[in-house]
């Protein structure tokens, strides 16, 4: 009896923790769930044209509770989600460009790399449009990574929702129904990237990467599908937000410099790349300057935009390294830095922005504010969907 009452007091109190556990889950992620919308005038008598709704989703904090903004790359997950706010706004002034008036509403992901928290998102739209007989949404814009492009695209394929993503480069998804891209794939990044180890003569190369994300891995198999030299088995790093992250970076630095391989790609995400440059410096310290040089080809996923004052103890070792970025247009890049220098008239029921202004100069950017290269594929995601719902609506009413 004592045996089957210990038993069954397990089993009880197992059961009680996973709902609550459960619960608090749902809770938290309700919770969380954070939205700018952006919507057609009430007073636009002038503007009779049709309304349709587009979802953005875009990385803007992290952390369990979603309250630590997201700030590599110069804050690239607010960049690109005022590039959706600036291009919706310019297709709607341009009553000549659409015979439709795109409204939006966009969301936090709170960098969610399971990819529930913007499937959630997704339906919250749904439901939010869903009430609104003079509205219907039109498709999805997202999202960040493809670890989690991945299953949204699988979700918003069962919603009939095409998905149109800004920076998610895998491969596989090319295969996927009702999805599009405006941005390369890896299967492309991989053969740009052995054209500049063939001119370095190099003869062995090693790609760091970062645990759960499939674009390293994808990248690793495409170098070695593509490639003629010898290529050393993948090194993977934590992601930053898990525990034990820093401890197993120092690890993964170390490992690095002890390597005897004559290049490196490093694929590792952008939100690594300070803290492995502070892992850089600690263990040059510790080596007293004895490190050997690291010849670095870094993907898109490091971007150029953050700034590399603090490390100049360690340039000399990473000289000649090369981050492989797409060419942002100067025009589009003068234009977008206008627009975040007018950022509090031009956006003000954002919800995030006191936040953002809070953190990054009162909102008052420096001359030197580099824009994110993903910018631009953001808007052109907004003017795909604009396009193609034009279209349809031309032949269709």
């Amino acid at each position: 009896k004592a045996v089957l009452l210990t038993m069954f007091m397990f089993r009880f109190l197992v059961l009680t923790h996973w709902i609550i556990l459960s619960c608090s889950i749902c809770l938290r992620t309700k919770q969380n769930i954070t939205f700018h919308r952006i919507q057609k005038p009430n007073n636009g008598r002038t503007d009779q044209r049709p309304k349709v709704t587009l979802v953005g989703l875009f990385p803007l904090h992290r952390g369990p509770d979603c309250s630590e903004m997201v700030k590599s790359s110069n804050y690239r997950g607010f960049q690109r989600m005022e590039a959706m706010v600036r291009a919706i706004k310019e297709v709607n002034e341009r009553t000549d460009y659409s015979s439709v008036y795109i409204e939006a509403i966009i969301y936090d992901t709170c960098s969610d790399f399971t990819g529930e928290h913007p499937i959630l998102a997704v339906k919250d739209a749904i439901e939010k449009v869903g009430a609104e007989p003079d509205n219907a949404i039109i498709g999805v814009i997202g999202a960040a990574h493809s670890s989690v492009t991945k299953p949204l695209a699988k979700a918003t394929l069962g919603l009939n929702l095409p998905l149109v993503s800004y920076a998610s480069t895998n491969k596989d998804l090319t295969n996927y129904k009702m999805f599009a891209r405006t941005v390369w794939s890896d299967s492309v990044l991989a053969k740009a990237i052995l054209e500049i180890v063939d001119a370095f003569h190099f003869s062995s190369i090693k790609t760091l990467g970062t645990k759960g994300s499939d674009n390293s891995r994808a990248l690793a198999e495409d170098l070695e599908m593509y490639g003629t030299h010898q290529q050393c088995n993948i090194v993977e790093v934590k992601n930053i937000d898990e525990s034990g992250f820093e401890s197993e970076l120092q690890r993964f630095a170390n490992h690095t410099l002890n390597s005897i391989v004559d290049g490196f790609i490093c694929a590792i995400s952008g939100d690594t790349k300070i803290p492995f440059l502070q892992s850089l410096q600690k263990l040059r310290k510790e080596r007293k300057g004895r490190l050997r040089r690291l010849q670095l080809i870094s993907t898109d996923d490091w971007d150029i935009t953050d700034s590399l004052d603090k490390f100049q103890d360690i340039m000399e070792m990473l000289e000649g390294s090369i981050t492989i970025v797409e060419d942002l247009d100067d025009d589009s890049n003068y234009e977008m830095f206008k627009f975040f220098t007018n950022i509090r008239r031009m956006d003000p029921s954002n919800p995030w922005l006191e936040e953002f202004c809070s953190e990054l100069f009162d909102c008052k950017f420096p001359n030197d504010f580099k824009i994110d290269s993903k910018v631009e594929h953001v808007m052109d995601a907004v003017v795909l969907f604009t396009k193609t719902i034009d279209k349809f609506y031309l032949d269709k009413c």
